[in-house]
């Protein structure tokens, strides 16, 4: 759908788009993935054990890294990210295109890392419904708002919507887990 929409904008903008997205994926993976993935055998261990002070105690301290980790990295990455794209040798149209459609999936860094853990805590849960019946809202907010966005600021609206919907899906699932866990998000 992302590139349906962009198809429709000034000519580059899916490639554009495909380059902000790497742009903002290197810190997601290295800090959201990578930590989501070492996680997920310890909260699987303590879901299974019942352990939920040790789950709620292992999410909590979670989510405060990743606050702690993506909230600097998103805004060294917006900083400096123009003059990487330069020294690839972009037009200057096509860089100040995926330098802002870059910031916009920045906004979005931190709810991209923390849907990997709150993902990852359903999973361990064996609770994969939750998340997947979330995402499909999401994937529906998704297209509405993309498009929007995009037909009145262009591309860089296709990645601000998804900066917005991902984060809402997070936020969304660590309320879920709250209800589960009183107190995750303090």
């Amino acid at each position: 759908a992302q590139d349906n929409i962009a198809s429709r904008l000034a000519e580059g903008s899916v490639s554009a788009l495909a380059n902000g997205w790497l742009f903002m994926q290197v810190p997601e993976t290295l800090i959201g993935t990578a930590l989501a993935t070492v996680l997920l055998p310890t909260l699987a261990e303590q879901a299974t054990r019942r352990a939920d002070q040790a789950f709620h105690d292992t999410l909590n301290r979670a989510v405060r890294v990743l606050l702690a980790l993506t909230l600097p990295a998103a805004a060294l990455v917006a900083v400096g990210v123009r003059p990487v794209i330069d020294i690839l040798g972009f037009d200057a149209a096509g860089a100040d295109r995926v330098a802002w459609i870059t910031r916009a999936y920045l906004l979005g860094l931190l709810g991209h890392s923390l849907l990997e853990i709150a993902v990852r805590s359903f999973y361990a849960r064996q609770q994969a419904l939750t998340p997947l019946k979330v995402y499909a809202v999401g994937a529906l907010a998704y297209v509405a708002l993309g498009a929007g966005l995009a037909f009145s600021i262009q591309a860089p609206g296709i990645a601000l919507a998804n900066a917005i919907v991902f984060t809402g899906l997070a936020v969304t699932l660590l309320i879920l887990l709250n209800r589960q866990f009183p107190s995750i998000l303090t």
